[in-house]
């Protein structure tokens, strides 16, 4: 029976991969999900193509949005309302499928590493933020307060990690997105991403190579992010150390 549950699990992992290659992120997810489901805790190849997986489904989505909603205010149509109501469902379907079915309380739980942890609370952060994009009313502040919770909950079992960690680091950019774009607190923003990249100024030389380019890259984003932010309020923010060599990048997220 172990064995049979192996071989399972193998082959949804294969399958997933074959997925991602030729970006059928549906099915990938549908694969991830059947894992997350039924094999946990996941390993971290598996965290990750899970969170590639719906982060690609989502993102796909996020993207269309945006492009139907400037349609909507430039061309005002019946037909593009319709498919703004059509996406904005597919979306709710999708992350709640991440919020309610797989990241469970128990689901984190069954994390014994804090990295693991940390990684499945900003994802959970990130997904109410996804939803409170294009909510309105009271269910934007629902899903805005469940998205400041676990971001909060994701910080606090960050502070036993490396100031460099990417996870860490990653979550840091997002957070201070979430402040930025969700809830309009600038300044609380600026703070949460100049303290990152501060924290993680001191500390580039101790790098490992292998998390150089990842770390450094999100480095240039929470740097990218502050010289906007802060230009925007009239206070311009130094650029990040020139010793560190980072590659140029115009997402402003992980």
């Amino acid at each position: 029976m172990t064995d049979d549950i192996s071989e399972e699990r193998k082959k949804l992992i294969y399958r997933a991969r074959l997925s991602e290659h030729c970006e059928r992120y549906e099915d990938m997810v549908e694969d991830m999900k059947s894992v997350a489901l039924n094999f946990s805790p996941m390993d971290v190849e598996e965290r990750n193509l899970m969170s590639v997986g719906y982060k690609n489904v989502v993102g796909q989505r996020r993207t269309a949005l945006r492009t139907f909603k400037y349609l909507a205010d430039h061309q005002p149509s019946s037909q593009i309302d319709e498919y703004i109501t059509r996406v904005e469902e597919e979306l709710d379907k999708r992350c709640n499928e991440i919020l309610c079915q797989i990241l469970s309380q128990e689901f984190i739980e069954k994390c014994e590493r804090a990295e693991d942890r940390v990684f499945y609370l900003k994802m959970k952060g990130d997904y109410y933020r996804y939803m409170a994009e294009y909510k309105k009313g009271e269910e934007k502040k629902d899903v805005s307060e469940k998205s400041l919770i676990e971001y909060n909950k994701a910080l606090e079992e960050a502070e036993v990690l490396n100031s460099t960690d990417t996870i860490k680091l990653g979550l840091a950019l997002n957070f201070s997105v979430f402040y930025y774009e969700i809830i309009s607190d600038h300044h609380k923003a600026i703070e949460l991403a100049q303290k990152a990249l501060d924290d993680a100024r001191n500390n580039i030389d101790q790098m490992e190579d292998a998390d150089y380019k990842d770390a450094t890259l999100i480095l240039q984003l929470l740097s990218d992010n502050l010289n906007l932010w802060k230009n925007d309020i009239g206070d311009p923010v130094d650029e990040v150390n020139g010793d560190v060599k980072v590659p140029e990048n115009d997402v402003d997220e992980t």
